[in-house]
Order: C-alpha cells, then structure tokens, then sequence
C-alpha cells in the first residue's frame, strides 16, 4: 500500500508541474501581446489625434508626406463653401509662400508641394514632428486671410 500512495503523490506533483508550466507560458504570452499593443498604441494615439483635430478645420491636410531632403507633399481639402487660394505655409516655423496657388473649389482636394529644402531634412525613416499653419484667402477676396493650424508627425520617406 505505501508503494501506491507515493506513485500517487508523484503523479500529483507531475500534474502539478505541468499545469505550473503551462500557466507559466500562457502569461508569457499575454505579456508580450500586451507590450506589442502598448507599444504600437502610443503612435496609433498620437496619429489619430492628429487626425481628428485636421478633420474638425474648414481646411483640412487629408494626407502628407515629408522626404528627407525636406520636400513635402501636402493633400489639402477645402469644407468651406467658396473657393479658396493658400497663401503661405509654415512647416516647423519656417515659412513658405505659394506664389502660384490654383484656386481649390469647395469640396475639392487640392496637392500642394513645397521644394526641398523648405521643411527641415532628417535621415530616411528617422521620425519627424512639426507643427504647421496654412494661410488662406478667398479666391475673389484675397485680402481676407484666415488660418488653420495642427500638428504633422511620421518618418521621412
């Protein structure tokens, strides 16, 4: 009999093992999901935050990218209900006047580029952040000028 009892309790510890182990690695992966999310979830915040507050402008930046010569690409739509002409841009404080700006109806998107050199330059995939400002008047009216303003952030391609 006493032969039974410890093949029992060695079965028992056994058991107590493998379950120990098993809970063991289940944590070890809920922990590294977790930190996959916490980690990408920081940048998903900021970006969509950016977005949001581009959306809620009459002049909204749709879209953007920055090269690491200091080129930008910028995706204007005018929600206001005239015509429109940028007048000047700020990317990080340094200003850039668009002598030749097409009129952007309402509803319209609108590709504005700035030169090289205009936006700060960065190494390629280096991360950026840069506030910016648009100046606009309205076509028919161009000494009426109102702004909008945010925050632009990704890697320079």
């Amino acid at each position: 009999m006493a032969h039974g009892n410890k093949l029992r309790r060695g079965q028992a510890a056994t058991e107590y093992l493998i379950i120990l182990s098993v809970v063991v690695i289940i944590a070890l992966i809920v922990v590294g999901v977790l930190r996959g999310f916490a980690s990408q979830s920081t940048g998903d915040i900021a970006n969509t935050q950016q977005k949001l507050a581009w959306q809620s402008q009459d002049v909204v930046l749709e879209a953007y990218t920055v090269y690491s010569n200091g080129h930008g690409v910028f995706l204007i739509q005018n929600r206001l209900d005239y015509p429109i002409k940028i007048s000047n841009v700020s990317v990080g404080g340094n200003w850039h006047e668009i002598s030749k700006s097409d009129a952007i109806n309402p509803g319209a998107k609108y590709s504005l580029d700035i030169p090289a050199g205009a936006i700060q330059p960065g190494e390629p995939r280096a991360p950026y952040s840069f506030d910016i400002v648009m100046k606009y008047a309205h076509a028919q009216y161009p000494e009426i000028v109102n702004s909008v303003s945010g925050t632009i952030a990704g890697n320079y391609e």
